[in-house]
């Protein structure tokens, strides 16, 4: 009732929220160094206002997403992260991974003779005592194979030969970063340098993985296939993708 009378005085949702993770972090500490035996902020939710509409995530249409790839820096031999961005954008919005199960991704995931990738682990950044995790995919459906399209099998065919090229490269290796995989952060920097070069509206990551969905939806792809495809199931999918399906209707 208190954050719901500050909400109709103007304090915003991501404001409140941000309190809430500073109160978080601080009486963790507290436990740390024994002045409290628990913290009483951790398991408070991050609050959402009850009158505030969600809004479609931006999506982009074929034409736009061959404007944006573009627009993404490729040399192999500048030194930066640019080249493998540049693949993990195509694998992004070509596959729709979410990206945690993008960067996960090792050399012996790829299989070029089948034109396959497979995706049984995940990302997580941030745990408390370690700067990432590698953990099982979100759910029992999010493990699978799927295929990947002609375009995809020649920028992974490219990708892996210079990846083989590298120091210290396996098959177990990250094949985003090889020793701990590519920060989330330094994709989004180049998906937004990649936008705005392109002069398009900037998109999250997740948004990639809606833009996937978008356009099989729109080739008529059946739903279960396209929920395979995503690790969903068709009950996940219809309710995720909502807007999605409104748009395949148009």
């Amino acid at each position: 009732n208190v954050l719901d009378n500050k909400f109709s005085e103007g304090l915003s949702e991501g404001y409140v929220n941000k309190g809430l993770e500073y109160a978080n972090k601080v009486f963790s500490f507290a436990v740390k160094q024994g002045f409290i035996t628990y913290n009483p902020v951790q398991k408070i939710s991050h609050y959402k206002r009850p009158d505030q509409q969600k809004k479609d995530p931006v999506v982009y249409t074929p034409e736009q997403f061959s404007r944006f790839i573009s627009c993404f820096p490729k040399d192999k031999n500048n030194g930066t992260d640019d080249y493998p961005c540049y693949v993990i954008a195509n694998v992004l919005f070509l596959c729709g991974l979410r990206i945690g199960e993008c960067l996960a991704l090792t050399k012996e995931d790829i299989d070029l003779n089948n034109n396959t990738l497979r995706i049984n682990k995940t990302v997580f950044r941030n745990v408390e005592g370690h700067s990432y995790l590698v953990t099982p995919p979100k759910t029992r459906n999010s493990i699978r194979t799927i295929l990947i399209p002609k375009t995809l099998k020649q920028i992974l065919s490219e990708y892996l030969e210079w990846f083989d090229h590298l120091y210290g490269t396996n098959e177990k290796c990250f094949l985003f970063g090889i020793d701990q995989p590519i920060h989330p952060k330094t994709v989004r920097k180049r998906f937004k340098k990649a936008a705005d070069k392109a002069g398009l509206p900037i998109i999250k990551l997740h948004g990639a993985r809606h833009s996937a969905a978008s356009w099989m939806m729109n080739s008529g792809m059946p739903a279960v296939a396209v929920a395979n495809r995503l690790g969903h199931t068709v009950s996940e999918l219809t309710r995720t993708y909502t807007h999605l399906f409104n748009q395949s209707e148009k």
